[in-house]
């Protein structure tokens, strides 16, 4: 269960921190309607991040996973996936470009 409960956790703050980050560009960027959108997504992110972390937390948590292990778990993949891409699209680069 133990995977289950990593795997949503990893799932759930990864949205929140996607749809926090894109309102936060939203809001700055957007006029009128999309600034509304963005802050709306802003408050999203927040109170989805807020609530699992509150579900997660304390001796009465319904969600039984450790959330630290999870979030530095999480943040390291991310992480990962994020240099890999990086070394890709580098190599990438360099052989359509013939250098």
């Amino acid at each position: 269960m133990e995977e289950w409960g990593s795997f949503a956790s990893v799932t759930v703050i990864s949205f929140s921190l996607v749809i926090l980050l894109a309102g936060i560009f939203t809001a700055y960027f957007g006029t009128g309607r999309s600034r509304t959108m963005g802050i709306i997504f802003v408050l999203m992110g927040l109170a989805v991040g807020a609530a699992w972390g509150y579900l997660c937390m304390g001796q009465n948590a319904l969600i039984d996973v450790a959330l630290i292990k999870v979030l530095k778990q999480a943040f390291l993949d991310i992480a990962a996936a994020i240099l890999g891409f990086v070394i890709a699209a580098v190599l990438f680069l360099l052989a359509i470009m013939k250098v």
